[in-house]
């Protein structure tokens, strides 16, 4: 039994999921990069703020994968700004609160 027929509205999108699972497959993902790939469209989603974005950022690959992020290359109205993060420390920017959004 294969995969049911998408009406004509899904179409576009069916057919680039299609792909996309074709992609997927052939990266032949570790299990860590599994995990941190997953980890990261999650908690992207679960954090308020663009500076918590970049700490998930940082510390995906350091949680998941033991590897260091040296710097974050964030555009902002066109123009690009630096965000440093030395191993230990974190973002280099004043810290907001870490909120979680509400779900």
């Amino acid at each position: 039994m294969g995969r049911p027929a998408c009406c004509a509205d899904l179409q576009k999108v069916c057919e680039r999921i299609r792909h996309k699972e074709k992609d997927y497959l052939s990266y032949n993902f570790s299990q860590a990069q599994n995990i941190l790939l997953r980890t990261f469209f999650d908690l992207s989603q679960e954090f308020e703020s663009i500076e918590d974005f970049y700490r998930v950022c940082v510390a995906g690959p350091l949680e998941c994968m033991g590897l260091t992020v040296s710097s974050i290359w964030p555009m902002k109205s066109g123009k690009r700004s630096i965000w440093s993060v030395p191993v230990g420390k974190g973002c280099c920017r004043p810290p907001g609160r870490l909120k979680l959004a509400s779900v």
